[in-house]
């Protein structure tokens, strides 16, 4: 219309057909809507906005159940067995046949803007999403492996703001900065006849977020035996009511991503540093064995005892800010690389997980023990490890 507001849309067909379970093609549309503001005559006045375009669209899919999630998965391992080596399997998870599709709709809205002659770019993003039968991976608080269901229904929602500026440009140097903030949450609407479903470590209930985190206060009693022996024992606790302490996973993420390029670009260093906040994780060293006697060493008070003997009620916040990236790129001398036949090279040095600022003190909150990824809301029997420091030298040539 007039080359300012464009509307798109689609419509898919999508079904499915897996080991004898069969489930008819449902149509799945997608609309969308641009509308560029800046082209209207009443933006004249503004003659700082280079570019204003605002969005919104609105989507639906499906997310079919895999083999593994309805037959379930066996794994293959090796043990050495008195000097021979053996081949066995454990059930990673269990199947559940039952399983069924998963409907999820999605609207999207925003704003785009360039601004003062192009020396700031911003985009705005808010979004809200509805899933019908959402599959997740179920953890049974019996020990047994975890099995993939139909958990319910569940809303979410969230916005994210970008900003890229160009910060400085002198002769042969310009200093980028690029900066974001999201924010998104969750919020389980059903969840069939159960009213909640919860292992040691997370929950999903009725009316919060996804893997929320719950806690009880507990008073200690100290009174089997007739007399205060500074030992707890399980019948010397009292639960309270359960509290909600929060989102096991971050709700809110920002992003400090500046770059500096010298001599006309052929050198480039930049750098990322991320944190998030909002979110906690529980003590690992409640869980478990082996290394879990650190509640229940000498001295330890009462209340740590009773957390221990429950494995439960013990959470921290996982707030970090770590420096995660440091990059330097350089090209290489064109006369060199025409004295080895080529027309172009580049090396460049990149490392990562340099620093992390914390005020937990369980180690990382965002690593598994021995593992190095991401572990928000993981329990372990001893603190966390760190992710690695690292450090890559690349080269890229060009013939």
């Amino acid at each position: 219309m007039n080359d300012r507001i464009f509307l798109t849309g689609s419509l898919r067909l999508d079904g499915s057909t897996s080991f004898g379970d069969s489930y008819k093609p449902r149509p799945y549309p997608k609309v969308g809507l641009s509308w560029i503001v800046s082209d209207e005559p009443f933006m004249r006045s503004l003659p700082f906005v280079t570019e204003l375009r605002a969005r919104a669209s609105f989507g639906a899919a499906s997310r079919y159940p895999t083999s593994p999630m309805k037959l379930g998965q066996i794994t293959p391992y090796q043990q050495t067995i008195d000097g021979s080596t053996h081949n066995l399997f454990f059930r990673s998870f269990l199947g559940n046949p039952f399983l069924s599709p998963e409907r999820t709709h999605e609207t999207e809205y925003g704003v785009d803007a360039t601004l003062f002659d192009r020396k700031l770019d911003a985009e705005l993003t808010g979004w809200s999403r509805r899933t019908n039968a959402q599959i997740a991976l179920q953890y049974s608080p019996q020990g047994l492996p975890p099995s993939w269901g139909n958990i319910g229904d569940v809303s979410g929602h969230g916005f994210e703001v970008r900003l890229h500026s160009k910060l400085l440009q002198v002769h042969s140097a310009q200093l980028d900065l690029t900066v974001s903030a999201t924010y998104q949450t969750s919020k389980l609407l059903s969840l069939g006849n159960t009213p909640s479903l919860c292992n040691a470590y997370d929950c999903y209930r009725v009316g919060y977020p996804l893997g929320s985190l719950f806690s009880q206060s507990l008073t200690v009693l100290d009174t089997v035996g007739g007399h205060a022996d500074g030992i707890v024992l399980y019948p010397e606790i009292v639960r309270g009511p359960s509290q909600y302490v929060g989102p096991a996973s971050p709700p809110y993420d920002y992003t400090f991503a500046p770059t500096a390029s010298f001599l006309n670009g052929r050198v480039t260093v930049s750098t990322i540093v991320d944190r998030a906040t909002g979110f906690y994780f529980p003590d690992g060293r409640l869980y478990g064995s082996g290394f879990s006697d650190a509640y229940m060493r000498a001295g330890s008070s009462l209340i740590n005892q009773a957390r221990y003997e429950l494995q439960c009620c013990s959470f921290e916040p996982g707030d970090f800010t770590r420096w995660r990236e440091l990059s330097v790129t350089t090209d290489l001398p064109s006369r060199f690389m025409h004295a080895v036949l080529l027309s172009r090279g580049t090396i460049s040095v990149q490392f990562r997980n340099l620093a992390e600022w914390t005020r937990s003190k369980l180690g990382d909150p965002e690593s598994v023990p021995g593992m190095g990824i991401t572990g928000h809301g993981s329990a372990s029997e001893i603190p966390s490890v760190a992710q690695p420091r690292s450090f890559s030298l690349n080269f890229n040539l060009v013939p």
